[in-house]
């Protein structure tokens, strides 16, 4: 019982900067790319496996618990840099193709 609050509050806390980082990637992505679709449509690709795992976790737990809340985040680590590696990658095809 001691611990409880806390790790609600952790929980609720991790949660709450996962949203404000996929917010602050997308902008950050908008400049580095100098593009507002490709800033729009990085998120698509970031919220699918964190929406699915919360959505299998809660469909089979129930609730959301504190190892559910730390594999999002470490995935969503490994989602932008994937997602990063991706964009990079198929905007510097397409100005190729331009050329």
């Amino acid at each position: 019982m001691i611990f409880a609050h806390p790790a609600q509050r952790n929980m609720e806390s991790i949660l709450r900067g996962t949203m404000i980082g996929m917010a602050a990637i997308s902008l950050i992505l908008v400049w580095v790319f100098r593009s507002l679709r490709l800033g729009l449509i990085s998120p698509v690709p970031n919220l699918i496996s964190p929406a699915m795992g919360f959505g299998l976790w809660g469909y089979l737990v129930g609730q959301v618990s504190f190892p559910a809340a730390m594999t999002t985040v470490t995935a969503f680590g490994i989602i932008v840099d994937d997602t990063i590696h991706f964009m990079t990658k198929y905007t510097k095809a397409w100005s190729d193709r331009l050329l």
